[in-house]
């Protein structure tokens, strides 16, 4: 039997502190700061997730599909209910990729996304801080985390709060594979999930008053980077290279004076003959009496 390899990929995360169990953090966003950085939050239902090799370079990405979407920010005109989203990481085969701290979306999901304009990287602002799930609860629609935690408010910081243990981003198989274990952390005490019509009260104020980025199509499309190749040098190159390099300074350094001595006596040149054509211009435009007078 396979085992499943795992690929994680942890770019551009900037790490701030530890809390939970994640393998990486990054900086904590107020919903203020969520809203102003997205050029659009959608509302919307997973119909599909696509994983696929992409090549320059090659990796995997996903493209997931969400129906029945509403925009709570940045709506344009003609926008349909669909809403196509490509990101980094997924399952191809026997390989999977996932990039630390980012949602995982799969069908039937129903997700909250605040989504950047464009992204060389991950389309959604602050990885999974910008991601909030919206499940059915004894026919009550509420919010979760991006890691199926519940979230109960939003504090005066305007902070998304949530109890409970966030869901491991490592399976089981991968844990035994490196004979790593995680302890389970005590349970908390059970607080009823936000319902989602009052988090959707809370939030519309905020949106409203964020910053619009005026676009005119689906936000978070996929900015590629532009990746330039360079040959690989070995030691003795790189050696050479400096000292070609530190030899044509010295020299640079060595004839500097002589340059500016050279500058300085063409300029003292000029003076000289700049005086020698103004002297014979006062003569030439002198009277004729006072040139006769100078010529006897």
């Amino acid at each position: 039997m396979h085992r499943r390899r795992y690929a994680l990929l942890a770019l551009g995360l900037m790490v701030a502190g530890t809390s939970g169990a994640w393998a990486a953090h990054v900086v904590p966003m107020s919903l203020e700061t969520l809203a102003d950085h997205a050029g659009q939050v959608i509302d919307g239902e997973v119909v599909s997730v696509r994983s696929y090799w992409a090549e320059d370079p090659r990796r995997i990405e996903s493209e997931i599909v969400f129906r029945q979407v509403e925009y709570l920010k940045g709506g344009f005109a003609n926008a349909d209910d669909a809403f196509v989203l490509r990101v980094p990481g997924g399952t191809v085969g026997e390989m999977q990729m996932r990039l630390c701290c980012a949602p995982q979306f799969a069908t039937g999901e129903r997700w909250i996304l605040f989504l950047l304009p464009s992204s060389p990287m991950y389309p959604v602002v602050g990885l999974h801080q910008g991601a909030l799930r919206v499940v059915e609860e004894d026919d009550i629609l509420r919010v979760q985390t991006a890691d199926a935690r519940p979230v109960v408010g939003v504090d005066d910081a305007g902070m998304v709060q949530a109890v409970g243990a966030p869901r491991a981003h490592a399976s089981p198989a991968s844990h035994d594979a490196h004979n790593v274990r995680i302890a389970p952390r005590p349970e908390a005490p059970v607080r009823a999930a936000m319902r989602y019509v009052d988090l959707r009260a809370t939030l519309q104020p905020i949106l409203d008053a964020s910053r619009d980025h005026g676009l005119r199509s689906p936000a978070g499309a996929y900015t590629p980077i532009r990746y330039t190749p360079t040959a690989l040098k070995s030691a003795e190159q790189v050696k050479q290279e400096r000292e070609a390099q530190d030899a044509t300074a010295t020299t640079e350094a060595a004839e500097q004076p002589a340059m500016m001595s050279r500058a300085v006596a063409h300029e003292r040149g000029k003076g000289v003959s700049t005086r020698a054509r103004g002297a014979a211009d006062k003569v030439q435009t002198a009277p004729a009496d006072e040139r006769d007078g100078r010529a006897e």
